[in-house]
């Protein structure tokens, strides 16, 4: 029963990709403000998004940490 759940509860949140070029393409242009500014937080934020939209969830994690601590 759980294994059917959790199938149906993945086949809504499929969407093709539109999800992560969504996010790709928002974490583009977050670095492109982030470079305009020259602010570290800002880039820091921004290569947090890029590995997000990579599903790179341990180099997000790392780069969002490293954004906070500052």
């Amino acid at each position: 029963m759980y294994h059917k759940q959790v199938k149906t509860l993945r086949k809504r949140s499929e969407d093709g990709g539109v999800g992560q070029q969504r996010a790709r393409e928002m974490a583009e242009r977050d670095a492109r403000t982030a470079a305009q500014s020259g602010d570290a937080y800002e880039e820091l934020l921004a290569e947090g998004a890029r590995y997000a939209s990579k599903e790179d969830w341990h180099r997000a994690a790392r780069a969002y940490r490293e954004a906070t601590s500052r």
